[in-house]
């Protein structure tokens, strides 16, 4: 599978018209969206992160199979608009979507960066809209560290795991799970400089890592 390098950061949506998924905005390993505030940061961020998965496999593996994503083809999106159930049009950061026959799986994606942490209300929102959208998953991204094994950074309704799963997984394990599959990805990419020039994972880590600490959970699931 083929990785977007260069993007643009047109919008999908015009005012609250709903785009469908086949003009949803693939992510990209090199965004040009601006860095200069936390939001353009975490589009970054996203971006670089999903766009490393199809081509990783590893990599996407090992991020993605504890949280019950199937081995597949690897489809990911950034800022893509959905429908919340009042009417109003959502711009969670990502959608990670992977296909194999019959199956597929779908995750929405929020992620924050440095110190930026998740809250409640966004978490729940997106709960209900990933449930509104038939989505498996909600996959948050950051630095804030889970309590205990299991247990979310940010405690939410329980009531709204009960056909959406959320998982969490932190900067730091990311990084970790980039290590592990580096050398797979240098031996296909045949790289021989530095790797942190040539692998796409040194360039997506770099956008999230401004403090890192945490492990990965999950909580939740479909019923």
């Amino acid at each position: 599978m083929r990785v977007t390098l260069f993007g643009t950061g047109d919008s999908c949506v015009e005012g609250d018209e709903f785009v469908g998924e086949e003009n949803w905005q693939p992510a990209r390993l090199i965004p040009t969206s601006g860095i200069s505030g936390p939001d353009e940061q975490e589009t970054r961020a996203t971006s670089a992160l999903l766009a490393v998965l199809p081509v990783v496999r590893d990599f996407a593996s090992a991020l993605l199979r504890p949280f019950g994503a199937p081995s597949g083809a690897i489809e990911t999106f950034i800022e893509v608009p959905l429908l919340h159930a009042d009417g109003r049009t959502v711009r969670p950061d990502g959608v990670i979507q992977i296909s194999r026959g019959q199956r597929s799986w779908t995750a929405l994606v929020e992620v924050k960066t440095g110190n930026n942490d998740l809250g409640r209300e966004q978490v729940e929102s997106y709960l209900d809209i990933a449930k509104d959208n038939a989505f498996d998953a909600v996959l948050t991204i950051s630095n804030q560290i889970a309590p205990a094994a299991g247990v979310h950074p940010v405690d939410v309704d329980k009531r709204k795991l009960r056909k959406v799963a959320l998982h969490h997984v932190s900067w730091a394990e990311i990084v970790s799970s980039g290590v592990a599959a580096r050398p797979s990805w240098s031996r296909r990419s045949g790289a021989s400089v530095d790797p942190r020039r040539t692998d796409p994972l040194s360039r997506a880590s770099t956008f999230g890592c401004a403090r890192l600490h945490g492990h990965g959970w999950s909580m939740g699931g479909r019923a």
